[in-house]
């Protein structure tokens, strides 16, 4: 999920484009999902007070 990949000289900008799916499928996959965890959270919270 984390697809943000960052391009730090300008010269670089066009292969990053055109080898994105590359990159991201060898980025690591055990990577969390910042938007999972607190989508767990909240959920546990909301749980919590209607129980």
């Amino acid at each position: 999920m984390n697809n943000i990949i960052p391009v730090y000289d300008i010269g670089d900008l066009g292969k990053t484009i055109a080898d994105y799916d590359t990159i991201v499928k060898t980025k690591n996959s055990g990577e969390s999902s910042n938007n999972k965890k607190f989508n767990d959270n909240l959920q546990k919270i909301v749980d919590n007070l209607l129980n």
